[in-house]
Formats: structure tokens, C-alpha cells, sequence
């Protein structure tokens, strides 16, 4: 999904303000412990509709880790292995249940994303990762719109925590829309889904002013055509926020069983748990792990980074020390004294008044360190995968999704198909491109200088940097 950014509007209902307060960027309505509470007493009471696998954490017998960090790829590689029967999924990003259960900063009492163990509350933590594993069936014909009702108002609960909606309300939209729908299978899955989530989102915004479809993950010429007087937005899309935008969007879905996934390999997508792999590996303890490491050049993936923070998505946390970040903090970005985007990596406190791309190349650098660290100091079954073979030419791309799939111990074929018929780009802000990010290469290049930068896009086979694309 492509989408570029023009003039910005402050969400509704969010006031934004340019005191030098810790508060600085939005006022907040209600305390965030109360949101925070409120959030988890309305998922505990969804949860007995969501049936848990029991159990779920010792029943794995085999995670796939993928590690990776963040705008590195892995959104793409994830929708590549949905294709493989022999996998098991978690609908969307682990990131509002590693913080509900208490895993990300500062829910974890740590001074970074990073921890080292079991923390917080991992009875919840099992039961919404219970509740959630499965694998897409892409087929909206099959959908049992009281079960897509549940998981859609689960997404709204942590999407749009002001907001209250009510089980009842989801389910009458949800029926509406499904049974409104024109099921012509000659209309792409991928199409008829964004069609679809329009229709829902135009009838919940209706009713819930501060529910913005630009948030969503939908490519936003849609999102124009289906609400032509929206005006694009700028900053927070939340006072508290659980999980970061774009959102996700659910689909047609199978829940996976207890045999299931003690049967299937099931697949862990989240950058921020390459802070973690310990703790997630302690957490599944009957698991086998084996981490797939994607990489992408460093200054890909730092320009990358940068395009996200200066995008209206990936806000994570607000801080309470002033951020002065040169290229990101400004006076027409309130909020921005004050909003940190992504993972926290380790010292991030010591980047509060650095440059964004020093904050960008540091966190490219502190996740694929602490992946390095693990699997030198483990015994660990590890595949690396170059995110530029996946996008590379026909060949390329055809060598490493065999021995990828070699590697996974499932059928080639399914991997094949999307790797060859082409997919669009996964939550990409400006349209991709190879060598795309040479055009800021006069504000990055400083950073890919530095010796420890050097050393480590050496160790992940980055060598040329000429040949980056």
C-alpha cells in the first residue's frame, strides 16, 4: 500500500498545543492509566468470545521468529509465507498485546524495548496470542459475520481506545456490509477487502468522530473516493495508543486449534521482539526457534525509518522528556516535542536532541545487534534472508524462495506463486524504487560512516555500498 502525504489536518477530538510542557503535542483526555485499564477490562470481556486455545504457549512445538528492523521488509516477507497451508499466522501485529501485557516500554519497567526475560502479565499475553493464531482463508464468502464482528471490535478496542463501541454495533455493521457485498470472484481478494473496509469504516464514522480511515491500511486514493470532505491528518491518531498506524484491517480468518499448532510451525512477526528473543523464547518452552533474519542495506532502511517518522503513521509513545530532533521536531508538528515513533532501542534516552537520522540508524543498528548477539551466544537455527533478493530479478527471487522454503520445510510452490506474480508494497509511504533512498544520501551518508555502521552492515553482508539498493 502507497500513499503520500499531503496537507494535514489535527485528528478530531485531539487538541494539540506548543507549551514547553512534557505533555507537549496533544492534550490528553483522560489519564493513559485509565485508558489503559478501561482498555484491558473491554478486551477481557470480549476474550470468552475469542476461545483460547488452552494452554496455547506450551503447545507450540515449532516458532518462527522473524527478526528484523523495523521498515526492513518484514511486512512483506509475513504476507509471502501467508501463502504456505503449512504455516500458522497471528492476524495482525503483536505490538498492542506486547503492550497490554506489559513487554514494550515503558509497560516493562525496563529503559528500553528490550528484555531479558518473562515480564508483565503472561497469562494475558497467551490468552490474546491464543485467541488470535490462525491463517487467512481469503474468501469473504465463507465469513461468519458474528466471529468477524468480535475480531473487528477487538481491532477498535485497541485501535480507537476513546471510543466506545459496542459488540452489538459491530455486529450490525459487520452484517450489513458482508451481506451487501458483491462476491464476483473475478474482483481481486485484495481489492474486494479494501472495498469492503471502506464501507465499514464510512458507517462507524459516522457514529465515532474520532475514527479516521486515513489511519487504517488502505491506500489512500480510496479512502478519498469512499470520504472526499475528510481532510488528511497530521499527528497522534490517539491520545493513547496501542497499536500504531497504518492499522490493521482484519480479513477473512481460520482459527487455529490445539493440534493445530502443536502440529504447524506458527510464524512470529513483530521488529520490536528482537529486543525480546530471550523472553520469547522462554515464553514458548516447548518450542523449537528458529529465527529468520531478514536484513536490508543500511541506508535503505534508514531512509526508510525516516520516512516514517515524517509520516502521520507509526506513532508509539509519549515521553516525558522534551524531544529537540532535528529534522522532525517543529513548530508545525506540535506534537513532535514529545511523540516518539517505533521501537526504543537502547539508550534512545541519550538521542532526545540528536538528528533524526542518528535516531534512525541507531535504531537500525541496536535490533540486528541484539538478533547478532542471540545467535552468537545460542545454539540457534538460523536462515538470513537479503529483503533485495526478494525484490531482485526472476532469478534472484526464485533461488532464495527455494531455499527459503527448504529451510521452512514447506511446499515451494506456495511460496512461489507471490514471489513471482509480484505483490504491492507492503505499508510503503513513498512509491519504492531501487536506490530509491540515494536521494537523501547527502543527509545519511555521515551516519553509514560511522566504524560501528560499517562493522555491522559488514556482518550482514553488506559490503558495496554502490551495489545498495
Amino acid at each position: 500500500m502507497t500513499a503520500a502525504f499531503p496537507a494535514v489536518h489535527q485528528p478530531v477530538g485531539v487538541t494539540y498545543s506548543q507549551s514547553g510542557s512534557t505533555r507537549d503535542g496533544i492534550l490528553v483526555i483522560n489519564e493513559s492509566i485509565d485508558t489503559f485499564a478501561m482498555t484491558r477490562e473491554r478486551l477481557d470481556n470480549l476474550r470468552r468470545l475469542r476461545s483460547p486455545i488452552p494452554d496455547f504457549r506450551r503447545s507450540v512445538r515449532t516458532l518462527i521468529f522473524v527478526a528484523s528492523s523495523f521498515r526492513g521488509g518484514s511486512s512483506f516477507l509475513a504476507e509471502i509465507l501467508r501463502h504456505s497451508s503449512a504455516l500458522l499466522h497471528f492476524q495482525g501485529e503483536m505490538q498492542p498485546i506486547l503492550k497490554l501485557a506489559g513487554w514494550n516500554y515503558p509497560e516493562n519497567n525496563a529503559d528500553s524495548d528490550r528484555i531479558q526475560q518473562v515480564t508483565g502479565d503472561p497469562g494475558l499475553l497467551e490468552e490474546e496470542l491464543g485467541s488470535d493464531v490462525g491463517f487467512p482463508i481469503n474468501d469473504w464468502g465463507s465469513v461468519d459475520s458474528e466471529r468477524f464482528a468480535v475480531d473487528l471490535l477487538w481491532r477498535w478496542i485497541v485501535q480507537w481506545p476513546m471510543e466506545q463501541i459496542s459488540l452489538e454495533e459491530a455486529q450490525a455493521i459487520a452484517t450489513r456490509v458482508l451481506n451487501s457485498i458483491n462476491l464476483d470472484r473475478s474482483i481481486p481478494h485484495k481489492d474486494l477487502s479494501i472495498d469492503i473496509h471502506c464501507k465499514i469504516l464510512r458507517e462507524l464514522v459516522d457514529r465515532h468522530p474520532m475514527v479516521d480511515p486515513y489511519y487504517g491500511d488502505l491506500p489512500w486514493h480510496k479512502v478519498r473516493a469512499y470520504f472526499p470532505d475528510l481532510p488528511t491528518p497530521s499527528g497522534p491518531h490517539s491520545p493513547t495508543i496501542f497499536e500504531w498506524a497504518p492499522l490493521a484491517m482484519p480479513g477473512p480468518w481460520q482459527r487455529a486449534g490445539q493440534a493445530d499448532v502443536s502440529a504447524q510451525a506458527v510464524v512470529s512477526k513483530a521488529p520490536v521482539n528482537a529486543y525480546k528473543i530471550q523472553a520469547i523464547h522462554d515464553f514458548f518452552p516447548n518450542a523449537r526457534l528458529r529465527i529468520l533474519h531478514l536484513t536490508r542495506n543500511p541506508g535503505a532502511t534508514i531512509d526508510s525509518l525516516r520516512e516514517g517518522w515524517l509520516s502521520p503513521w507509526f506513532f508509539n509513545q509519549r515521553v516525558d522528556t522534551l524531544l529537540a530532533i532535528s529534522g522532525y521536531t517543529s513548530p508545525g508538528r506540535p506534537w513532535s516535542t514529545s511523540w516518539w515513533k517505533m521501537d526504543f532501542p537502547p539508550g534512545w534516552q541519550e538521542l532526545t536532541h540528536a538528528s533524526l537520522e542518528e535516531i534512525c540508524t541507531r535504531q537500525w543498528y541496536e535490533i540486528h545487534r541484539s538478533i547478532l548477539d542471540f545467535s552468537e551466544a545460542n545454539s540457534v537455527d538460523l536462515f538470513q534472508l537479503r529483503h533485495e533478493d526478494l525484490i531482485g530479478g526472476r532469478e534472484k527471487r526464485v533461488k532464495v524462495t527455494l531455499a527459503l522454503a527448504e529451510w521452512l520445510e514447506v511446499d515451494p510452490s506456495e511460496l512461489l506463486e507471490p514471489v513471482l506474480s509480484g505483490l504491492p508494497p507492503m505499508v510503503s509511504i513513498v512509491p519504492p524504487r531501487p536506490g530509491k533512498w540515494r536521494r537523501n544520501y547527502e543527509i545519511i551518508s555521515p551516519q553509514l560512516q560511522k566504524p560501528e555502521i560499517t562493522e555491522m552492515a559488514h556482518s550482514l553482508g553488506y559490503h558495496d555500498m554502490s551495489s545498495w539498493i
